[in-house]
């Protein structure tokens, strides 16, 4: 018992005036100002040590500053100590590029309305909180199974519930394929777009292309839905160039969205299962497509189709 004592009283004793003298030792050290700078610290002295003299040894002064360094000629790494891991600047983040907006026209998209009507690519592609660059206040109404004469109707109970848009954009027409003849589809595209620019005679109307399917479950003869695809587009094209008096444009999504696109790269598909509708990846392609091209028009109305000079593709 006597042993244990001494030793527990000895080790305690130890331990107590050991911890007493390291806070003593720190004690003197702050009250005499004798506390070490850290590494990097001595580091920055001495180079500033070292500056000073190359200055005196070049006859500037010992006063005198040494010039600048410019901001481009700067390196991109900052001195840093040897336990520190150095500071890399980030990659930047890829972005879809787009046109710039003029002073002006941001100015101008204060009072900006544009109206999406179509169908449930519409309905799927945007709501009332999904806005296009270049498009100031955007309203999305698609209606899932919504054909050409869809759009008249809901265009004259929209009129009398909002302030008259400045855009009105059409992306219809895929579910009438194989509803009725071509002859019969035509004219009811006409008589659309034509009611449309009496309604609004001072509106801006585009075309959105009606988009090629993977597959079309009513094709009786293969081939034939892309050929009724691309006759009703081109029938578009010419109305709004040619019946609608100006103001009128298209939007093409064939370098973007199209079949042959489908799973061309590792992002994944652009077409969802049921061949139809576009992927959420597809449908961010088509709003892009879509903002782009109301920047074009906003800055030079004289331009007729975006991509600029797609009118001319027969596809």
């Amino acid at each position: 018992m006597g042993k244990r004592n001494q030793r527990g009283r000895g080790s305690r004793n130890q331990r107590g005036r050991g911890s007493r003298g390291g806070r003593g030792g720190a004690n003197r050290e702050v009250q005499t100002g004798r506390v070490q700078a850290p590494t990097g610290e001595r580091q920055t002295r001495a180079q500033a040590r070292a500056i000073n003299q190359l200055i005196q040894d070049n006859g500037q002064g010992a006063g005198q500053q040494p010039e600048p360094i410019p901001l481009q000629e700067r390196p991109a790494m900052v001195p840093v100590d040897a336990q520190q891991v150095p500071v890399q600047r980030p990659m930047p983040i890829p972005v879809v590029e787009q046109p710039r907006l003029m002073a002006d026209q941001l100015l101008a998209e204060r009072s900006m309305r544009t109206w999406i009507l179509g169908d449930s690519i519409i309905r799927r592609a945007g709501n009332k909180n999904t806005q296009l660059h270049g498009g100031g206040e955007c309203y999305w109404d698609g209606k899932p199974g919504g054909q050409i004469s869809f759009i008249i109707s809901r265009l004259r109970w929209l009129l009398g519930q909002y302030q008259f848009p400045t855009t009105i954009i059409l992306h219809i027409g895929t579910n009438d394929i194989f509803k009725a003849n071509l002859g019969q589809l035509r004219s009811s595209i006409t008589e659309m777009l034509m009611t449309i620019r009496q309604l609004l005679p001072f509106t801006r109307i585009v075309w959105s292309d009606i988009l090629f399917r993977l597959a079309y479950s009513l094709e009786k003869h293969r081939g034939a839905g892309v050929r009724s695809t691309k006759n009703l587009n081109q029938h578009a094209h010419k109305v709004c160039r040619e019946m609608l008096e100006g103001n009128a444009h298209i939007v093409r999504y064939n370098d973007v969205l199209h079949p042959d696109l489908n799973n061309a790269d590792d992002d994944g598909p652009i077409y969802d299962y049921d061949c139809t509708h576009p992927t959420p990846r597809g449908l961010l392609v088509m709003r892009q497509q879509i903002a782009n091209a109301l920047v074009v028009f906003n800055n030079d109305p004289h331009i007729f189709a975006y991509p600029p000079g797609s009118e001319n593709s027969d596809i």
